[in-house]
């Protein structure tokens, strides 16, 4: 009797470990897909360098939302094409006397590839970017070269890492740099923005 009871124990065990185990399947299982996300940016930096002279300031908050399509490419690399609204924080300057606010958001087109690591903990994975897309500056300041509302070309890179769950959703967390030129009353204007971000994304 005890002997039965050890075995069936045994095998309940094995039962529920080999389905813990086999958890991840599902990514390998996964076919083409669409998603929608969104992120909000934190420890935001903007870095302005103007013929020459540069200064860097932090800025508000920001947030950006996607919607993609990922592809099967491989049991454990899935690359993807996504389309992005980004909304920058705000950001202020001022110096002897002198100030500058920019307001400024941006559409990019960003390509991914989410290289997967499957553990019996969870599906962690590591997801380079690259993206091209167009910025909105808009600019109030003391400076006359400086006051801009133009739109002008835009790429950014960066790389998350993140963890995706059997529910069709992941989370992550990310770190991404975008950059910008634009001339302003024969003045060249050098622009990079940064930050750490984090956000989910839901498939269907």
């Amino acid at each position: 009797m005890k002997g039965s009871k050890a075995l069936f124990a045994a095998a309940a065990l094995f039962s529920s470990t080999t389905c813990y185990a086999q958890a991840d399947n599902f990514v390998r299982q996964t076919g083409d897909q669409f998603y929608i996300g969104a992120d909000l940016a934190f420890s935001n930096t903007v870095e302005l360098d103007v013929d020459g002279s540069s200064g860097d300031d932090h800025s508000d908050m920001g947030y950006n939302i996607v919607a993609g399509y990922e592809f099967n490419t491989h049991d454990v690399v899935k690359t993807s094409i996504e389309a992005e609204y980004r909304k920058f924080g705000d950001a202020d300057y001022s110096d002897s006397g002198d100030y500058l606010h920019l307001d400024s958001h941006a559409y990019f087109i960003n390509f991914k590839a989410h290289l997967f690591v499957l553990d019996d903990f969870g599906n962690f994975y590591l997801a380079p970017m690259i993206g091209i897309g167009q910025m909105s500056i808009d600019s109030k300041s003391s400076m006359p070269q400086l006051n801009v509302d133009k739109d002008r070309f835009a790429y950014q890179v960066g790389a998350e890492l993140g963890i995706r769950f059997r529910k069709n959703f992941d989370v992550h967390l990310g770190y991404r740099s975008m950059y910008s030129q634009f001339t302003v009353n024969d003045s060249d204007v050098d622009i990079n923005m940064r930050d750490i971000y984090a956000g989910v994304r839901y498939f269907f």
